[in-house]
């Protein structure tokens, strides 16, 4: 027992592992965590890395949803002054019917519509505008985590869109010919579809790709299409049309029909060398809700001369007036149709009725913002209260709890100081042993 004093090294040990404890203890208090690197607890301490992540993550959604909610209340902001333009412009019509300052009331309505085109272009939030574009801007919703992996809820808000003038996506397809002639439907004569094709003055007018009508002397070709029209609504037709050479003068029939025979165009082309296209349109109003367009070479004589088609387009445009349609039409276009000074068709009762439409237009498009509005806000309460929760929920695995570790400090102090005395009354034995031999 003189050589090994196992009282010692038992007192040692107590105190050893008092030390330690008090240590942790004043590491949690020092950093008031109970879990503050993987060593204490492994599954805690990943649980709180990834929730911490989360929270950072949403805290980013809840400022790109403050985005959103800017980008909603700037047009918002011009909801008054567009019902008040509307409101105006109906006062000048009226008075139009019972007065005779026609001049005067129309550079009124002029003035107004001026004004709604100032505010449907400038109202804009760090470059997006929901008022003037209909395009559906996207921002962050959340954060969702399952085992499928993570998914990130979007909210969309759609454009209202007043500024945009009317062009139906109709179905026409392919007037550049570059993807052949598919969507166009081949008959009568010879139609010759070309590519990259120079040979004897032959070119496109744009692109690469063209038709040519009356090739091996076989004149009488035609190509048509068929696509989606909306009754009532003007739409309008443009195309490039040459000859090959000067040798015949060329003929084109333009035809659109749909329950009726909508509109008829003739043109000519005597051709040069090399071949100059001339740029033709014409327009016509829907009676159903499918027309067919008609390209037909009507030429006398085809003999070393052929009539080129290339840049066919078709678009809609804002409201007919002969219709009464101005469902699709842009918010100015609804004012300019109650311009008598501009709109050689001017008809009160109409005018009327495009103010009606242009006032239905703008009070929908702003209680679509209204509800896109709600919807951020109601999200981002959701975020707040998820936010808090997973906080609260981190801060029970890792937080340290202060009053117990205050009580525990206590504790394993007095415990250090029982260890140290413990130790030093071990180590006194030995020279209790050594009195024995005096």
């Amino acid at each position: 027992m003189v050589l090994t004093n196992p009282s010692s090294i038992t007192a040692l040990r107590t105190l050893r592992g008092a030390e330690a404890a008090l240590s942790n203890t004043q590491q949690r208090i020092s950093t008031g965590l109970k879990v503050s690197s993987p060593t204490d607890n492994p599954a805690f301490f990943l649980v709180a890395a990834q929730t911490r992540a989360d929270t950072v993550f949403l805290e980013g959604i809840r400022e790109n949803l403050n985005y959103g909610l800017g980008a909603i209340r700037t047009a918002q902001a011009a909801q008054d002054q567009l019902v008040s333009v509307i409101d105006n412009v109906t006062a000048a019509i009226i008075q139009l019917e019972t007065g005779d300052a026609r001049e005067e009331l129309g550079r009124v309505i002029q003035e107004q519509t001026d004004i709604v085109r100032d505010v449907i272009q400038n109202t804009s939030f760090n470059g997006v505008n929901l008022l003037a574009d209909d395009q559906v801007e996207s921002f962050g919703g959340g954060l969702i985590r399952g085992r499928d992996g993570t998914t990130f809820p979007q909210i969309q808000v759609q454009g209202i869109g007043l500024g945009v003038e009317f062009e139906a996506d109709n179905g026409f397809v392919n007037g550049d010919f570059e993807n052949g002639t598919t969507g166009w439907t081949l008959g009568g004569g010879r139609v010759d579809y070309r590519t990259n094709f120079f040979s004897f003055g032959f070119r496109p007018f744009d692109g690469n790709s063209y038709i040519s009508f009356g090739g091996g002397q076989q004149p009488g070709g035609q190509v048509s299409q068929t696509f989606a029209t909306t009754a009532g609504v003007e739409y309008v037709v443009s195309y490039a049309y040459g000859a090959s050479a000067a040798a015949n003068p060329q003929q084109l029939t333009v035809t659109a029909d749909g329950n009726t025979t909508l509109a008829t165009q003739v043109v000519n082309d005597v051709g040069t060398t090399p071949v100059s296209y001339e740029e033709y349109t014409f327009s016509f109003i829907a009676d159903s809700a499918n027309t067919t367009l008609t390209f037909n070479d009507t030429s006398a004589i085809s003999n070393n001369t052929d009539g080129l088609l290339d840049a066919v387009t078709v678009t809609a445009v804002g409201g007919s007036i002969s219709g009464g349609d101005f469902s699709s039409a842009s918010l100015v276009q609804l004012l300019e149709v109650a311009d008598p000074l501009t709109n050689d068709t001017f008809n009160t009762e109409v005018a009327l009725r495009a103010l009606n439409a242009a006032r239905a237009r703008v009070s929908a498009g702003f209680s679509s913002l209204g509800a896109s509005e709600r919807q951020i806000e109601n999200r981002q309460r959701f975020l707040d209260g998820l936010t808090d929760s997973l906080e609260e929920g981190v801060a029970a695995l890792v937080e340290a709890d202060l009053a117990e570790e205050s009580a525990r400090l206590q504790a394993d102090q007095v415990r250090r100081e029982l260890a140290v005395q413990s130790l030093t009354i071990s180590n006194s034995r030995p020279s209790l042993t050594l009195q024995l031999f005096r």
